[in-house]
């Protein structure tokens, strides 16, 4: 289930970086505005998670003369939609212990907020798969009090895609020598496996395209799109950064 999650994180995370690139913030994500649909696909177990009700949302950014005229008559503390730039993350943070079967942490602890939390506050999740201890740092570090602090939705969907296709932290280990090895070994380490991986990719791909044509059907999946994706567009140096997040 943590998986499944997972990747749904992951769809919201590409849907919000969306939504920054054209200066908009949702500002209202909650379980009931996140909506499921089925891929269209047979045999494809992963939803499609589509993110519905913009009623709260904030334009950050609009056309200049819109913006002059409107501006014009705003108050000075009214001009700036600064202080909601980071309000998505600060949500997908709170979702993550929702998806998981959480409360919200400020809701059950309505003092929290007010006592000047830090993350060492938050309640912390129960141990059930391999993604757990990842999908907690993520949500620790998505609620961090301090805006700057926190963690760019951009960079919590590479974390996510490092959880669900990057190396497992026994692979590390092992290849670095230790749980705390240097930045240029790290790298070293992740581009050989990157490189490894792709060309598997490719053989996968092969193999599901010669499938589609046979008499059983195949062709590629929603999951498939989404990690083929990350393979084509991850960098060394936002994976090491995912790895450092998540303690990998």
């Amino acid at each position: 289930y943590e998986r499944l999650a997972s990747l749904l994180l992951l769809h919201l995370c590409a849907a919000l970086e969306h939504l920054k690139m054209h200066g908009v913030t949702h500002c209202g994500l909650r379980l009931e505005n996140l909506l499921l649909a089925h891929s269209g696909r047979p045999g494809d177990p992963t939803p499609r998670l589509v993110l519905s009700n913009f009623l709260q949302a904030k334009q950050q950014q609009q056309p200049k003369n819109r913006a002059h005229h409107d501006q014009v008559r705003l108050a000075p503390e009214l001009l700036s939609a600064a202080q909601y730039r980071k309000l998505d993350e600060f949500q997908t943070g709170i979702l993550i212990y929702e998806m998981l079967h959480l409360p919200n942490p400020f809701e059950d602890d309505p003092g929290l907020r007010a006592s000047g939390y830090s993350t060492d506050d938050l309640p912390p999740f129960l141990r059930l798969s391999c993604y757990s201890t990842g999908l907690q740092r993520l949500a620790f570090q998505l609620l961090q009090p301090d805006p700057a602090s926190r963690l760019p939705i951009a960079e919590a969907r590479v974390a996510l895609q490092l959880l669900a296709w990057g190396p497992q932290a026994e692979h590390l280990t092992r290849e670095l020598g230790g749980p705390r090895p240097d930045g240029r070994r790290l790298q070293e380490v992740l581009r050989n496996w990157l490189d490894v991986r792709r060309a598997l990719l490719m053989v996968v791909f092969a193999e599901k395209a010669l499938a589609q044509d046979g008499p059983e059907g195949g062709g590629v999946n929603l999951e498939d799109w989404l990690r083929c994706q990350f393979f084509a567009f991850a960098t060394v140096n936002c994976m090491a950064r995912a790895v450092e997040l998540l303690r990998l």
